[in-house]
């Protein structure tokens, strides 16, 4: 089998003179406000909390690295009614190659972002697809192996100071800080605040406690190992999967726990019309996300973990996306925001890698990425989205500290 490595540089697609994919209403743009809001809090948290680690733990050998590796032979498969006789590669992007000095070896690694309190434990990453297509399908990095896969997650959260209450007697400044259990924030915040106001820790033990006990998760790092037997029994799955895709009919499925999360191509399903694809665009590949990978093969096909995790999600909705080359107009609120996140992150590392680390600069990248991506979308400027938020009676400032998406 054949492989090969192509190391990308980083860059944001951002047409000058595009036409706006959408109408600047008041809640659209409140929703994207918040999320450059979030952004801008989980990104300080990463520079300043995790960053520094890796700095001390990851020796960067690679940022946003391309890989690919033969998966079905040039040649008709026996008994298939659709053969391949050009043949089909796996495809892939790792967000990171580094030696892991902890570890002594090397890895690769991939950027998530999670819906607060949906971080994967290890148990259910270890049958995750995605470690075990990106360990078979890039074995080795300028020759040497490669020995394991790293989750890294962000979770969609930042942490706020306690709240404070309402005085009970008009004599008093305030009621104190809240004890409720569930509100987000750590021991390090809650500290800080009772400093601040001048209260006495001991009143507020059991919630100290609490948060001692059970710290909130706001990233997490995953390192996953596979052995060449686990790897050589996913390939075979691969294949398979391969196979079927290219067989078997696009019929719906419906389901009520994956159904309700597919809000774009609802309509689609239910009826396949001309109005319907009026809110998608066309692409010519579907898988745009490999700028160097897809070119360089021409006509020889490609499939991803994305894409097997769609067919295996939802026929339909696989043969809309990958097969029609449908996507929504405007991306979905979670891809959009983990895209910038990734965008960040990628300038983040690759500066680590070059000697220049610049976490200072995180900020003004991810603000640089939300005002292109305002004016890509709206036609309009953050300052300007805030002007018109503001405008209409909204709070431009608010922030939602987590989000389920």
């Amino acid at each position: 089998m054949s492989e090969s490595v192509t190391t990308i540089p980083s860059t944001v697609d951002v047409p000058a003179d595009q036409r706006p994919l959408a109408e600047p209403t008041s809640d659209a743009l409140r929703e994207f406000l918040s999320d450059a809001a979030l952004g801008e809090g989980m990104l300080s948290s990463y520079v300043r909390d995790v960053f520094p680690r890796h700095l001390a733990r990851f020796e960067i050998r690679a940022v946003e690295v391309e890989w690919t590796r033969e998966l079905l032979p040039s040649l008709p498969r026996a008994g298939s009614r659709k053969a391949f006789p050009i043949g089909l590669d796996a495809a892939g992007r790792c967000d990171i190659v580094a030696f892991d000095r902890d570890a002594r070896a090397l890895i690769i690694a991939d950027h998530k972002t999670s819906a607060s309190g949906h971080v994967l434990a290890d148990g259910l990453l270890r049958i995750d697809p995605q470690a075990k297509t990106y360990l078979w399908g890039m074995p080795t990095f300028d020759g040497v192996p490669v020995r394991a896969f790293m989750h890294n997650t962000l979770v969609k959260s930042v942490p706020h100071a306690p709240k404070l209450l309402k005085a009970r007697k008009k004599s008093d400044p305030h009621g104190g800080l809240s004890k409720d259990k569930a509100q987000n924030t750590t021991l390090a915040l809650y500290r800080a605040a009772i400093a601040e106001h001048g209260l006495a820790e001991s009143d507020y033990a059991e919630i100290i406690d609490h948060l001692a006990r059970n710290p909130r998760q706001y990233f997490a790092e995953s390192l996953i190992v596979h052995d060449a037997a686990t790897l050589a029994e996913h390939e075979a799955e691969m294949r398979w999967i391969a196979i079927e895709r290219a067989e078997s009919p696009a019929y719906r499925s419906p389901n009520k726990i994956l159904c309700p999360g597919c809000p774009f191509f609802m309509g689609l399903c239910e009826s396949d019309t001309p109005d319907g694809r009026a809110n998608f665009r066309v692409l010519d590949e579907a898988h745009v996300e490999l700028d160097e990978v897809r070119p360089a093969h021409g006509e020889r096909p490609i499939i991803t973990t994305s894409e097997i995790g769609e067919w295996t999600r939802c026929h339909r909705r696989h043969a809309l996306h990958y097969g029609a080359g449908l996507v929504p107009l405007v991306d979905a609120r979670a891809l959009r925001f983990g895209t910038g996140v990734h965008y960040v992150l990628a300038d983040l590392y690759r500066g680590a890698m070059n000697g220049r680390a610049n976490p200072a600069g995180a900020l003004g990248v991810w603000d640089a990425w939300c005002e292109t991506e305002a004016r890509r979308i709206y036609g309009i400027g953050v300052n300007e989205a805030r002007h018109v938020v503001e405008s209409e009676g909204g709070n431009a400032a608010a922030i939602d500290n987590e989000l389920p998406f």
